[in-house]
């Protein structure tokens, strides 16, 4: 009856009873058995109605293998599909190691507003720190379909001549901005197609050490299953 109303845990639960009567039943022990694969290709089933769109429904797909997770954490079946939905979840650049260059870092940076941003690369130095160029190289190693990011301005200078912007894929130029104010008003938003890309390097050049421009939110996403 419960089984047939999809409601498998408490069929489960029913004949866990029955067992505790009747340990060496085959009859039940076979049922038990038949039970938890039915509870969980259910929960496979829930997760792959809500997993329509890969990079927007990855979180709720997990969360239903997460339910089945809770009563059998060792099913391989759920382990394995939980970590194909979490390659879906985007990877911060900033926190990848590069292959080659100076991605010149901050944790936290300002734009000319104060407003406060995390994970950052920025072109220009401050104090003793005379790095005005942010170049750094990244192996994507071909998993990713989508690069994005946000630069915004640091300083209240209009040094747009003196501000670059370069993102190459697999050595080759996908994007560039070459005269991009530091005292822009408003944030530049970056979203490219990088499928089949192996190495992608991000340039942010700035000439002066009280100005120049920053990167954040930079991040790359397998978008498709």
């Amino acid at each position: 009856k419960y089984a047939k109303e999809l409601n498998y845990l408490k069929a489960i639960e029913e004949l866990e009873y029955l067992k505790e009567m009747f340990p060496y039943d085959d009859e039940v022990i076979a049922a038990v058995s038949t039970y938890e694969k039915g509870y969980i290709e259910y929960i496979i089933s829930n997760s792959e109605k809500v997993f329509k769109v890969p990079a927007a429904d990855y979180e709720a797909a997990i969360g239903e293998i997460n339910k089945g997770l809770q009563h059998f954490s060792n099913n391989t079946n759920l382990i394995e599909k939980k970590a194909y939905y979490e390659t879906f979840a985007p990877v911060s650049v900033y926190d990848m190691e590069e292959i080659k260059g100076d991605p010149n870092k901050k944790n936290t940076d300002k734009d000319r507003y104060g407003n406060v941003y995390a994970k950052c690369f920025t072109s220009n130095g401050s104090g003793m720190d005379y790095s005005y160029k942010s170049d750094a190289t990244y192996f994507l190693d071909s998993k990713y379909n989508t690069f994005s990011a946000t630069v915004y301005g640091k300083s209240k200078s209009n040094l747009a001549g003196e501000m670059t912007i370069q993102i190459y894929a697999d050595e080759k130029i996908v994007y560039q901005k070459l005269e991009w104010p530091d005292n822009s008003s408003s944030n530049l938003n970056i979203k490219l197609d990088i499928t089949g890309v192996r190495e992608v390097r991000i340039v942010l050049k700035g000439e002066h050490s009280f100005a120049g421009i920053g990167m954040t939110d930079m991040f790359v996403q397998k978008t498709v299953g």
